[in-house]
């Protein structure tokens, strides 16, 4: 097997994106295609052959596979229940909750537990959770299934607890329903001291300090603020914020210079306790598989120097992804595992090219490169984005996060002992000197922030990606420029077909989001002509009236990323209430929106509308009931309100619209004398699908309506087991006697009007 390790990791790879993508036979025939090339061309053996598909069948075997079309996906089961097992993961806490992996004892599955601390203000730093890993527990507390995805791209969290092997989670309605006694063994006592060590940072140090040390020394980064993860995340700095091969680099580096030149070791023995003490680290750092994998690769480092044994970094880092994997099948689903192994990869392949370096700076702008274009396609995947400047950036900020950040992150463990002048003076230096890094990075982003906004990319797509790199390396390390720069050029143009297609593509589409008790509307016409919202609204506080960005961020923007949308030609807004408007004010800060659309009536005293006008370059316009609206080729004609009702809901923006070759109503939220008014009014009026009023509330969608417009599909979006009831039973009798096929988004999740030329069909995102 020297030398050919990578075939058996290969094999894994391709069982997992054979259960992903549910194309078996299309993975069985490219691993057989190109173990045969190898085969025919006399670099490996037949046995070597049969070993790897027998390898692709047993991982195939092996991994799970997530059943998305499950039909209980959303049921929400309640059910309390007492349960005896074991703490498996650390233990979390903040001021809002705490949770935890636990492992039951009679079945072996894993469920995730969370008590939500009732207190507004709870100090997990005066009453810490003293207990840790292996702790051995009873709790009684009630079953709540995970939320499973109701939207296109929206985040998966029943999948997501799936990937991590955890079957349910554990609401605990008091810390009394948890009775635990701590098991005593060495790997729980390291657990109790990472817990110490935690805990004593948040006590002793400055709290942004603290939050970056126990980000960049334990691996958890609950405490950094979610605008710098995201921060990091846009730029592709997120590496540095998972403990990595970067990381162990420098604590491997930091211990021979304390052993060899401080304490005289000779290097036999620092190695050996360098040794010991990566897989103890590993465990302090919190057991990320990128910490994991950079641990267990330099343990290989040094065990094989010791006995003299070569093997290629290649062999190393396969041996280490199928060991990973044995001891856990799970890891193959986990985004860090992914992306560190990716890198590491790739910058194992550009070994030579680097070489060729005349200049460190030269080779940090290489590796940076390397590394930022081996995970285009899982940020693409995963974020339906990548930014091509994140290159540059990373080749500033990667060296002063080696050289400063990280090294002082370690420093800090002393500043406990030190006297106070002397660490005050450590935390004033190091935080004007890392907020003004910070600041630069904001800068940048404010300025200079032009992401490629791909949206979803196709498994295909990917591996013609990976193979355009593969060859334009394999060039530059020959020399070979000319040839390099000719793959490279069709990598651009393959990364330009990504973006654009959209543009090229005749299917429009009209898409109902579920976001709970409101509404949110998306049209995209053919060939990307033009993007309109019509509505779109958030959740709320009831007490303080304020819209929350739950379901923007859940919702609307990753439907709005998958699709590959940054522009947004118009929103009409039907009235103002949040469960119609609220989300608009964070759409207005992530994507271009050129106008808002609202009724006449609308009232200048409303909050977001008052946000609203803070943006300089957004276009609001007042419509009336007669105006027609035309924007890139598309015809929005305003039928309500004809006048002041003194009333929001029945001041709704009523708009009627031929899309896809046939005729749309969304009616907001008018009553049943606005749409008797509209039938009046305009009686020439023909409708094929009908956004049904008030989430079907009882007040609207009459007999006399539905007989006159005679709708073939009723869509409706509402929110599960709402406090209002809705829709009212009657309505839903109604729509049903007069021939309308309905669709709600209680039921259906998403629906999608998907339309090419003449022809068209509904999509629900979830089957009944």
């Amino acid at each position: 097997m020297k030398g050919n390790w990578h075939l058996l990791s290969f094999s894994a790879l391709f069982a997992a994106m054979a259960l992903k993508s549910n194309y078996l036979i299309l993975w069985i025939v490219v691993l057989f295609i190109w173990l045969s090339f190898l085969y025919m061309t006399k670099r490996i053996r037949f046995l070597l052959v049969i070993m790897t598909l027998t390898s692709f069948g047993c991982f195939y075997s092996y991994f799970p596979s997530y059943d998305s079309d499950d039909s209980t996906r959303q049921e929400q089961v309640q059910k309390e229940v007492v349960l005896q097992g074991t703490i498996v993961s650390s233990v979390r806490q903040n001021d809002k909750q705490l949770s935890f992996t636990f492992r039951l004892e009679e079945t072996k599955e894993k469920v995730s537990v969370h008590y939500f601390h009732q207190a507004d203000s709870f100090d997990p730093l005066a009453s810490p959770f003293p207990y840790t890993f292996r702790a051995k527990c009873f709790i009684k507390g009630k079953i709540d299934q995970a939320n499973a995805a109701t939207n296109p791209f929206e985040f998966d969290y029943r999948q997501y607890l799936f990937e991590k092997g955890i079957t349910q989670q554990i609401i605990l309605d008091s810390l009394d329903n948890l009775q635990c006694k701590q098991n005593h063994s060495p790997l729980s006592k390291l657990y109790l001291v990472r817990d110490a060590l935690i805990l004593q940072s948040e006590k002793q140090l400055d709290p942004t300090i603290a939050a970056w040390q126990q980000a960049l020394i334990f691996g958890d980064s609950d405490q950094l603020s979610d605008e710098v993860v995201l921060l990091f995340q846009r730029w592709g700095l997120s590496h540095l914020l998972a403990i990595s091969g970067l990381h162990v680099g420098i604590i491997i580096a930091l211990l021979y210079f304390i052993l060899i030149r401080l304490l005289g070791v000779t290097r036999e023995k620092a190695a050996l306790i360098v040794l010991l003490f990566l897989p103890v680290y590993a465990l302090l750092a919190g057991g990320q598989p990128s910490v994991w994998r950079a641990s267990l690769m330099t343990v290989f480092v040094i065990l094989l120097a010791r006995k003299q044994i070569k093997t290629s970094r290649l062999d190393m880092l396969s041996i280490v992804f199928l060991l990973l994997l044995i001891i856990d099948k799970y890891m193959i689903y986990h985004v860090g595992f992914q992306f560190s192994f990716a890198v590491t990869l790739g910058l194992i392949l550009s070994a030579k090219w680097f070489s060729t370096a005349k200049s460190n700076i030269e080779t940090i702008l290489q590796i940076s490169f390397i590394a930022q274009m081996m995970i285009v396609p899982l940020q693409m995947y995963y974020f339906y984005h990548f930014q091509p400047l994140s290159i540059l950036l990373n080749v500033i900020i990667v060296p002063y996060f080696s050289l400063f950040v990280i090294p002082s992150m370690f420093f800090s463990f002393i500043l406990y002992i030190l006297p106070l002048p002397l660490k005050q003076l450590f935390e004033k230096l190091f935080l004007l000197v890392h907020e003004t890094v910070l600041s630069f990075i904001i800068f940048i982003d404010r300025y200079m922030n032009f992401p490629f906004t791909s949206g979803e990319i196709t498994l295909f797509i990917a591996i013609i990606y990976y193979f355009l790199l593969l060859m334009m390396m394999i060039h530059l390390e020959r020399k070979k420029l000319k040839s390099a720069f000719h793959y490279g050029a069709i990598l651009c143009l393959l990364l330009t077909f990504v973006i654009a297609h959209p543009y090229l593509s005749k299917e429009g589409r009209v898409t109902m989001l579920d976001i709970g008790q409101g509404d949110a509307f998306i049209i995209e016409l053919p060939y990307r002509k033009g993007i309109f919202m019509i509505d779109a609204g958030a959740s709320f506080d009831f007490e303080s009236y304020e819209a929350k960005d739950t379901v923007y961020k859940r919702v609307v923007q990753t439907y709005l990323m998958g699709r590959g949308i940054d522009t947004i030609d118009a929103i009409l807004i039907s009235h103002p209430h949040l469960d119609h408007h609220g989300t608009v004010r964070f759409i207005l800060e992530d994507f271009q929106v050129k106008e808002v659309v609202i009724n006449e009536f609308f009232g200048a005293d409303d909050k977001e509308l008052q946000v609203w006008q803070e943006h300089a370059d957004l276009k609001i316009v007042e419509a009336k009931a007669g105006d027609k609206i035309e924007r890139k080729g598309q015809s929005f004609y305003i039928l309500a309100p004809l006048d002041d009702k003194n009333d929001k809901n029945d001041n709704s923006l009523v708009v009627y619209a031929r899309i896809g070759n046939v005729n749309w109503l969304f009616t907001g939220d008018i009553s049943k004398d606005i749409e008797e008014n509209i039938i009046d009014s305009f009686p020439e009026l023909q409708v094929d699908i009908l956004k049904v009023a008030h989430h079907g509330s009882n007040t609207s969608t009459s007999e006399r309506m539905l007989e006159k417009l005679n709708p073939k599909i009723a869509l409706l979006p509402v929110g599960r087991k709402n406090r209002y009831g809705h829709p009212g039973k009657e309505v839903i009798e109604s729509l049903n006697q007069h021939g309308a096929k309905v669709y709600r988004t209680d039921e259906n999740g998403a629906v999608e009007y998907r339309f090419r030329d003449d022809k068209g069909v509904i999509k629900p995102y979830i089957e009944k």
